[in-house]
């Protein structure tokens, strides 16, 4: 699921992610800002 989250871009591909069941995601993009699915937890 990668490069379809990364072709699709954040904001899209973490859209997508959160549509499926038990995946999940975080990325970092280029200015190390943090994107998480609905279902992880950063503290």
């Amino acid at each position: 699921m990668a490069t379809p989250v990364m072709v699709m871009g954040i904001r899209v591909g973490l859209d997508l992610i959160n549509q499926m069941r038990q995946i999940a995601c975080i990325i970092i993009d280029d200015q190390n800002k943090i994107y998480t699915s609905r279902n992880i937890n950063i503290k």
